[in-house]
């Protein structure tokens, strides 16, 4: 999800980049944040992604999706998945309680 949400709103030449900023560094680095699978690394270059974008750009965010994931001890078959939560929103098909 927030790939696609720089991709889409902040890179140079995106339709939908309504704040018209346009920066070659930041271009570059969302595109290596896309295929870091080092999560510290990927953790540092949305850093650096998002420092650029609050010196840089004038885009102001009104509302924003706030997940909390709460589970048992019990619930197995839940797997961190950075894009969304819980599983994607495909927990029903992936998780199980253990018997007490």
């Amino acid at each position: 999800m927030y790939d696609t949400l720089l991709s889409l709103v902040f890179s140079s030449g995106s339709k939908w980049n309504e704040t018209r900023i346009s920066n070659a560094q930041l271009d570059e680095l969302i595109v290596q944040g896309r295929g870091e699978t080092n999560e510290a690394k990927r953790k540092e270059i949305y850093g650096d992604v998002q420092e650029i974008l609050y010196e840089e750009d004038g885009h102001a965010t009104v509302a924003f999706q706030d997940y909390l994931d709460g589970a048992s001890n019990r619930l197995k078959g839940l797997q961190k998945i950075p894009q969304g939560s819980f599983c994607g929103f495909n927990f029903a098909n992936k998780v199980w309680l253990e018997d007490a």
